[in-house]
This record gives structure tokens, sequence and C-alpha cells, in this order.
């Protein structure tokens, strides 16, 4: 299918203005941001899940915990030294680390910085499916593309593309959309898998081809609490 229909989706934003993208804060670090730098773009999803494990799921693990224990050398005293308290300590600190080798990792928590947003749209709006063979197969053949492609290795646009570390490929797909069309069609956005399977789809909607129905239907700050933020933890094996 060429196009997903959007009239309501979920976003997670800064707890301010949730709904509110401008180019200072918008630094072209994301998935499908405008390449020139010219345009904004807004990210949301069709769940409130989907929006925070796209947040959540970038943040690299630490280290294995056993790797770090066992770079926790035995506590000793240099040849000669003969100070109790010292190596009692010194003990007490490498116990000290060993405990925090061990205990799970949390939720990045900058999320407890924003807030969870439902917002419906002033009309519904076809966004363009990245998950779609006739789009792919057509953004490929754009030079803009094309030459992201070439650069990256890449021989065909497909989901591990579009949800992996390829960000010059997904923003080329982005900054193309926004200036021509495609299949005759100014598209206001795209719908794209979201990078954590089996969690449905992403959206990205394109500057001055929305109009956003205020005020929102449902906007919560994020807490440790939150069913949504706990569901995802789960998940993610991170404590909330």
């Amino acid at each position: 299918m060429l196009y997903q229909t959007l009239r309501d989706f979920w976003r997670v934003g800064y707890h301010a203005d949730p709904l509110h993208v401008t180019l200072e804060y918008q630094d072209g670090s994301g998935r499908f941001d405008d390449p020139e730098r010219k345009l904004t773009v807004l990210y949301g999803a069709e769940d409130p899940r989907t929006c925070i494990l796209e947040i959540a799921r970038p943040w690299k693990p630490r280290p294995e915990a056993a790797d770090v224990i066992n770079a926790v050398p035995e506590p000793e005293l240099a040849s000669g030294e003969n100070d109790a308290a010292l190596l009692e300590e010194m003990r007490r600190h490498a116990e000290r680390d060993r405990e925090i080798a061990t205990e799970p990792l949390r939720m990045p928590i900058d999320l407890y910085e924003k807030k969870k947003v439902h917002v419906e749209l002033e009309r519904y709006i076809d966004l363009a499916n990245l998950d779609d063979l006739q789009i792919i197969r057509a953004l490929f053949a754009v030079p803009s593309v094309r030459t992201a492609c070439d650069a990256q290795g890449v021989t065909q646009i497909d989901r591990s593309v579009l949800m992996g570390r390829e960000m010059d490929i997904t923003r080329a797909i982005s900054g193309r959309m926004m200036r021509a069309p495609l299949f005759g069609t100014n598209f206001p956005g795209l719908a794209c898998p979201s990078r954590h399977p089996g969690a449905g789809f992403s959206c990205t909607l394109f500057e001055a081809r929305y109009t956003l129905r205020l005020p929102p239907i449902t906007e919560v700050m994020l807490s440790p609490d939150d069913p949504d933020i706990q569901l995802v933890a789960t998940e993610l094996g991170l404590l909330p």
C-alpha cells in the first residue's frame, strides 16, 4: 500500500511545548531530519509505546556486569604498608564497584523531562509508506538517495536500512520527499516501521503540510509510574 492514512497520533516531546519543533533544537541528527537544515519535521507514532521505544532504544547498555566485576582488583596494600583502616576503605570501594555493576539498567533519565501527547489533525492525511515496495524502488532511483546509498555501500533499501544506522540515506529520503512529488503526490510526511520489532509505525510530518487540532486530546507528564513507561521498561529489561 502506497500510503498510511493518519488522523490522530502520539508524540513524546519536551514538557514546555511537546508539539513545537524548531531548527534551533532539531540538530539534524534525527532519522528523517531535513538534510538541508531548512525545514522541521514532527516525529510521532500510532501509540505512546512506540514513541517511548524510539527514544529509549538508542541508549547503549553499559558493559556486562560480569566484565566489570572481573575488572575490579582485589584490594591490597603496597609492599611494606600496614594500614588496616586504609585496606578496609579499599575493600568498601571495591564492593561498591561490584554493587553498581550488578544494578539493573534504567530508562533514560531525560524521558522524565517530557510529556506524551495524543493529538488530532484537522484533516486526514496520507503518509508515504516506506514499507511499500513501489515507494522504495522509486526512492532508490532518486539521484540524491542513490548517492547516499552508494556512499554507504547499500545496494537496495529495505527494513534493515530504514531501521539501521544509515541515517544519511533516511535523511536523503525525507529531503527528497519534502521537495518533490512522488507518483504525482506531494506527501505530507512518511510512515516507517519502528526501529523496535513489533512496535508498529512511526510517523514523520513535514513542516507546513499538516495542521494540528488543539488542545491535544491527552497531555501527560512522563514519570517512572506511567503505565507506558513501565510497559517499555519491562520490554527492554530496564528499571523505570
